[in-house]
């Protein structure tokens, strides 16, 4: 994929805080040296190519009262398909990843009150209880992913490569 300078800086100016001002995309695009209209097409039309999946502000789940749980399911190939459509249908489903592993699909439960106990209720009546680890949240370290899309250079032959900040 080849990105312009310009479209590289786009993408790192919009993974980082939006200003919160009557003009936040103003800001954005005298901060990147073009003009307002300029930088909105290029979201729309990255959002277009899937290169963002959402544009939106993002929740602090625990400052708003929610839990959160990672599970680890072993479930069997056959059954597979209808549970994965059953489990992406709960709202508190955030991620649901099939991977390469004995425990193949992992979920991110965030919840209030009883509901991660009624979704483990179904889960285990689907595969049994002895399939599902639930890995409750004990201590967040909070990783805030950002990639750097800076060109590509001999002394940088990786185009893209990803930083992270830890906030503890």
């Amino acid at each position: 994929m080849c990105l312009s300078t310009v479209e590289r800086k786009i993408l790192k100016h919009i993974q980082e805080e939006i200003p919160l001002d009557a003009r936040p995309f103003k800001i954005l695009a005298d901060k990147i040296g073009i003009e307002e209209n300029e930088l909105l097409s290029k979201i729309i039309e990255f959002k277009n190519k899937g290169f963002l999946r959402k544009f939106q502000a993002s929740l602090n789940h625990a400052k708003l009262g929610f839990k959160s749980t990672l599970l680890g399911l072993k479930v069997p190939e056959e059954k597979l398909e209808k549970l994965v459509k059953e489990i992406v249908a709960y709202k508190e489903i955030t991620h649901c990843f099939l991977r390469e592993n004995e425990h193949n699909l992992w979920v991110v439960f965030i919840y209030k009150n009883d509901a991660l106990e009624k979704f483990l209720e179904k889960i285990s009546a689907a595969i049994g209880k002895e399939n599902i680890s639930n890995l409750k949240t004990l201590k967040k370290f909070k990783l805030n992913t950002h990639l750097d899309l800076q060109e590509a250079t001999p002394a940088n032959s990786a185009p893209l490569k990803l930083l992270t900040k830890n906030n503890y």
